[in-house]
């Protein structure tokens, strides 16, 4: 069995990364070929919630990653990539690929991104640069930001344009946030 560490925000609210994360994780349980487990590094990561891995600070964060990576576990990191933060944790999830094989997978989910890389200063772009360098793979949503990518030294074998809508299941209902 196949074992993923999927990082990035939970719980779901109603729309983003978080819900993409969560129908990516359900999908993979499906299959029933893969043993995945969920790092909540959203703005509940400190909380204590049903399934999923909290994290309580950086070193957690980083200590989380690098086991997983040694315990085998590819590591696929959903992020916005339109910040210095959001870098730093593709960063660290890129190196703990190094552990386990270069098996990251990197996904920004904003078509922000492009112009966050056009704009970042020299740091931002120093560890965007080693980020690509260091990923196993890396997905966005839309041609710029593949451009971007490749302008900021990813390889092109290693960038996808891959949707964001994974679908939600029919079963599945929601109910609208109460308006205050």
């Amino acid at each position: 069995m196949r074992k993923v560490l999927l990082v990035g925000p939970f719980p779901p609210p109603y729309g983003g990364l978080a819900v993409q994360l969560c129908q990516w994780q359900r999908y993979l349980a499906a299959t029933g070929n893969y043993l995945c487990q969920i790092l909540n590094i959203g703005e509940s990561r400190r909380m204590d919630l049903e399934g999923c891995l909290s994290v309580t600070g950086n070193l957690v964060f980083l200590r989380k990653v690098f086991q997983y990576a040694r315990s085998e576990y590819l590591i696929h990191l959903l992020t916005n990539g339109h910040n210095l933060k959001s870098w730093l944790s593709c960063l660290v999830c890129a190196s703990a690929g190094l552990v386990n094989h270069r098996q990251t997978l990197i996904v920004l989910g904003s078509g922000n991104t492009a112009s966050y890389l056009s704009q970042a200063g020299s740091l931002a772009k120093m560890i965007a640069w080693l980020t690509l360098k260091l990923a196993g793979h890396m997905i966005c949503r839309n041609e710029e930001t593949r451009i971007a990518l490749l302008q900021s030294g990813a390889s092109g074998d290693k960038v996808s344009i891959v949707p964001g809508f994974l679908g939600v299941e029919a079963s599945t209902t929601l109910s609208a946030p109460d308006m205050v």
